[in-house]
């Protein structure tokens, strides 16, 4: 009571925030455009994220999971896909472009989500061949979903609705032509972790 709310902390107080479009407004023209809402699995699953030890600082815990964030239009530079990448101490989302999702492009955007020295100590993501495969030569430990339910893969799915409406209304918000998604969600990425407050604060 009497109690100031920070802008954008989730809740029932939260303020909607016109640059990531976070929380979701129903007054809001672009959420309304961008955004779905999609009923909770509801399933509980051993061995998904939430049942891991709580990662201690940045990297203990890291989630990752493919998209295609645009299936019709390549970007301006033939990219195809990306692969979306979230580190569970820090909420810290990123989210990286490619022509195809190889074990090397895979690997190769682990090593610029950690950057050049960094070291994933648990990798959890979905049954992807490439992703496991570049684990594997990376020397990381990883855990799989899982297989033909993605729920069991939640905080990685989330990460990929997140970025995938993010994108799409920094696109509408923008009116930028859809072949600019990647600088779309690369923006929206560095705003997501910038701007929004989580519930921890």
């Amino acid at each position: 009571k009497g109690k100031k709310v920070p802008p954008n902390r989730v809740g029932p107080n939260a303020t909607h925030n016109v640059l990531t479009h976070f929380p979701k407004d129903p007054n809001c023209p672009i959420c309304n455009a961008c955004k779905n809402t999609r009923a909770s699995h509801g399933v509980k699953v051993q061995g998904r994220p939430d049942a891991l030890p709580e990662p201690k600082e940045f990297a203990d815990s890291i989630v990752m999971d493919h998209a295609i964030l645009n299936e019709e239009n390549m970007s301006r530079h033939n990219d195809q896909t990306a692969l979306v990448v979230q580190d569970r101490y820090s909420a810290w989302l990123q989210a990286f472009a490619a022509k195809t999702k190889t074990a090397l492009d895979t690997k190769v955007n682990i090593q610029r989500f950690l950057g050049p020295q960094g070291v994933a100590k648990h990798v959890y993501s979905d049954n992807s061949g490439e992703i496991d495969k570049a684990c594997m030569e990376l020397g990381f430990q990883h855990d799989t979903s899982t297989p033909h339910c993605p729920q069991t893969n939640g905080v990685a799915e989330r990460s990929v609705r997140r970025v995938k409406e993010g994108t799409s209304c920094t696109l509408t918000q923008s009116g930028f032509d859809e072949c600019w998604w990647v600088e779309a969600m690369m923006c929206y990425c560095f705003l997501r972790n910038t701007i929004d407050i989580m519930v921890g604060g």
